[in-house]
């Protein structure tokens, strides 16, 4: 047997088929069902804890030191050399086949996937320095898609080169080119698998993204940027959320729980990347339901509920406990939480409205925008009357008048300090619809009789001089413009802060009310309390908040795991890729597709979503708008700290030629469906020699004279 496998190891395996033998090769499977509890299934993000995976072991890295092909080679040439004792002893053989498996079984328990084939397996160091010469080999179907943004000579797979511009400044660190590849190429589950690596919010971030990823588009230098968010509302609607999909998908591997205060988008996307490592993470929400100001906070035309609560149930069927109606320093202490759960993110969302401080403001028809989105979100009943009056600017502000006016207004009214050209644009849906904006405009006093207002006193402003403080003019009052705005309902939209009451007083606050925090770990001043959101930055956008969630995880695993606080990043680099060779080829103007919007009359008379999806087709051929920035490196994409092939760990990156097992992980991962393995020509293909070349010389050398003395 021995003869014969030599034989066909160094005859045929190596010349024709390089590392073929390390696809049947069992030395390995113990550890590796251990590690992702499968035989010969490849799934995306196997070797940690993530999407579809039962991970186990300690998947710790190997040693620096012994990273190198000492091992290997030591190995390979002690098998050579006593291979009479081996083919004359089946006991010694029995001992040394043992061996193997023992140490493979050991290793793959302790250490990361591949480990042992990667640094130890004495077969595949020799298979290794063979490869070269081999019939088989992984490559690219089409070399340009790597080669755009991979100028220059390819060595090795990995970020050097930066990544895309959307991808960068998307808050939540979410692969736009990656998942618009695969709706390119029809692979829509695909597509939502890498979103949800980012966000379990896909459908309601496909909604409700402000998408500052679209401002770094690299179409804005030739037309307009891709419809990124509105491709992922397509995939997250075409997909769908059945909730049920993810149970069981996490599974906990720690002992140590952890606490999260606030079921908002913060909260509930810490919880839910703490649930992908293997955390029991348990949220504590005041309201009944859970969501935050993502469920209570914006109109079902806006954002349908029901998208909102599939997402939710998502989160739960993960893994993570949502217990509502449990606000914390009133159902439970602080310090109990502490003594509880090994560590604790603090996420409550800015849900408490401030005041004008202004007279009338007790009056009986008065309220707060917060509480009236709230109200009829929840499904109460709310009334309002012909005329409405809202206070303030922005979103809140837009969606609370769009909701007066389903409600039943006749007029809405926005009432805005600021000068037009200084703030974002309104909607053009809310123009559309009918909402009037007031801008440099001052509220000053609410007018009524018998407690009730009937109009809004108002004055006109002026930009002044240039306040030191600040950077920009003053607002000055211009004389003789006070007027009257006539109201049945005055709604106050000016701002939000956070309820923080119920924290430890030795926790640092800032004077505006917002925890302080390391922002690079996410740390408080107290250890194992972890902050994040509108409780640490003020009201700020979805996808921001999202964002700190996702980092928080990875902040806190870090400190349960290792017991530091070191900083955390959910890019793989800082570093953007070049425009310039992306921008070298044939490009051709393309009109950016707009989604269509539900009739002004349709839309009115009830709380139906206004905005429509994608086609298909729609989708299709927005996605081939996009030009694939920053893609090389995905096929190692995954996980913050896992790799589809674990010869990427080596130091220096991965050298294909040499290292390349066979182990099909960068066919199933590649986003761009782009690689695949092929017969090649016997030719070189004039690499650089290098000391992988000098030994596979020197082994060939020695076994040219060991292999025949021992056959005789």
């Amino acid at each position: 047997v021995w003869i014969l496998w030599w034989f066909m190891l160094i005859a045929l395996m190596m010349p024709f088929a390089s590392r073929i033998w390390c696809l049947v090769c069992p030395f390995p499977i113990i550890g590796e069902w251990f590690q992702r509890m499968a035989f010969i299934k490849v799934r995306k993000g196997n070797n940690v804890p993530g999407l579809r995976s039962r991970y186990f072991g300690g998947k710790k890295p190997w040693p620096k030191k012994l990273r190198n092909i000492w091992i290997q080679n030591f190995g390979f040439l002690s098998l050579a050399i006593f291979s009479p004792f081996l083919v004359t002893r089946p006991m010694v053989s029995l001992i040394v086949l043992g061996g193997l498996f023992f140490v493979a079984t050991v290793i793959g328990i302790i250490y990361k996937q591949r480990a042992f084939c990667v640094y130890v397996c004495p077969v595949s160091g020799f298979l290794g320095l063979y490869s070269m010469a081999s019939k088989i080999a992984v490559r690219a179907k089409d070399p340009e898609l790597c080669n755009r943004t991979k100028t220059g000579k390819e060595k090795d797979f990995n970020f050097d080169n930066g990544i895309a511009g959307c991808r960068l400044h998307c808050p939540t660190g979410m692969d736009a080119s990656s998942y618009i590849a695969y709706i390119r190429n029809g692979m829509y589950k695909e597509a939502l698998e890498v979103m949800r690596e980012a966000t379990p919010f896909v459908g309601s971030l496909g909604r409700v993204c402000t998408h500052p990823c679209e401002s770094e588009c690299l179409r804005n230098k030739v037309d307009e940027p891709v419809s990124i968010c509105r491709l992922k509302r397509f995939t997250a609607d075409y997909v769908g959320y059945d909730g049920t999909e993810a149970i069981k998908e996490f599974q906990p591997l720690y002992k140590e729980k952890v606490a999260v205060i606030g079921s908002g988008p913060v909260g509930l996307s810490c919880a839910y990347h703490l649930a992908k490592k293997g955390y029991d993470a348990t949220v504590y929400e005041a309201l009944p339901v859970a969501g935050g100001m993502l469920r209570v906070g914006i109109p079902n035309f806006h954002l349908p509920k029901d998208i909102v609560n599939k997402e939710i149930d998502y989160i739960k069927n993960s893994g993570v406990r949502i217990l509502t109606d449990k606000a914390v320093g009133k159902d439970i202490s602080f310090d109990e939480l502490r003594k509880e759960y090994k560590a604790v993110f603090i996420a409550v969302g800015a849900s408490k409205a401030k005041r004008l401080k202004i007279e009338g403001e007790e009056m009986q028809n008065v309220s707060l925008a917060i509480d009236f989105l709230r109200h009829v979100n929840m499904g109460e009943k709310v009334t309002v009357e012909e005329k409405v009056v809202v206070i303030g600017g922005g979103k809140t502000a837009e969606d609370t008048a769009r909701t007066a006016l389903r409600l039943g207004a006749k007029d809405a009214t926005c009432i805005e300090v600021m000068a037009e050209e200084d703030i974002q644009p309104v909607d053009d849906v809310t123009k559309a619809e009918g909402v009037i904006t007031s801008y440099s405009t001052c509220p000053v006093k609410i007018t009524g009789a018998d407690g009730k207002a009937t109009s809004l006193l108002c004055v006109k402003m002026r930009k002044g001089e240039i306040d030191e403080n600040t950077g920009r003019p003053r607002l000055v009052p211009i004389k003789g413009s006070e007027h009257l705005i006539p109201a049945d309902n005055i709604i106050i939209a000016t701002g939000q802060y956070s309820d923080i009451k119920f924290l430890p007083e030795d926790l640092n606050i800032s004077p505006s009310g917002t925890i302080i925090i390391d922002p690079q770990t996410l740390s408080t001043n107290i250890p194992g309390i972890f902050a994040g959101g509108d409780v640490v930055s003020g009201p700020d956008i979805l996808v921001k908040g999202l964002g700190y969630g996702r980092k928080a995880a990875l902040a806190i695993d870090n400190f349960l795991r290792e017991g530091s606080l070191e900083p955390v990043s959910i890019y793989p680099t800082e570093k953007r890729v070049e425009d310039e060779p992306l921008l070298s080829g044939v490009l051709h103007m393309e009109e950016r597709i707009s989604p269509p919007l539900l009739p002004v009359k349709e839309s009115l008379g009830n709380f139906n979503e206004v905005e429509q999806p994608f086609t298909k087709n729609m989708a299709q051929a927005e996605a081939q708008r996009c030009l694939s920035c920053g893609i090389c490196g995905e096929c190692y994409r995954g996980t913050e700290k896992g790799w589809a092939c674990a010869w990427f760990q080596k130091m220096g990156g991965m050298d294909r030629n040499n290292y390349c097992g066979l182990c099909m992980e960068c066919v199933k991962s590649c986003p761009h469906d782009n690689i695949t393995v092929y017969g090649r020509p016997f030719a070189g293909d004039n690499a650089i020699r290098g000391m992988d070349e000098a030994w596979k010389a020197f082994i060939m050398m020695v076994l040219s004279v060991i292999y025949p003395i021992n056959l005789l």
